[in-house]
């Protein structure tokens, strides 16, 4: 699958590469002039552009109670084991927490928001 990023602003951006921390690409401006630059992975501008980006996720392959593995920083070592509750109303992916999954929560409200998700695949990680 290959990433996906748009501004914090939600304007587009066009990926053409992602190079030792850097992604390179373009902003489709609102005129529909599209402006490069490059971005550090982590979604902070670099000096080279004044777009923040963020990455976009798509969670249309979750069901409720499915393994992820979920982290607020996107580094490989800070990633934990949950369980998929669904999707913040900004977009973030939602996990049960304490390990918990809808069987065994009690109280839907007891959920967390992540910045950082993917499905957890067995054995790979």
């Amino acid at each position: 699958m290959v990433d996906k990023y748009e501004t914090v602003d939600r304007l587009k951006v066009k990926i053409y590469a992602i190079y030792k921390g850097s992604v390179h690409g373009a902003v489709e401006m609102p005129e529909g002039n599209w402006v490069c630059g490059i971005w550090r992975t982590n979604g902070k501008t670099g000096k080279e552009s004044k777009y923040n980006l963020v990455k976009v996720f798509s969670y249309g392959d979750l069901k409720i109670d499915d393994k992820v593995l979920v982290s607020d920083t996107d580094d490989d070592d800070s990633y934990v084991r949950r369980h998929f509750s669904g999707v913040s109303a900004i977009g973030d992916a939602m996990t049960w927490v304490n390990g918990k999954t809808s069987f065994t929560i009690g109280d839907v409200s007891y959920q967390k928001a992540w910045k950082f998700c993917e499905k957890y695949i067995e054995g790979v990680k």
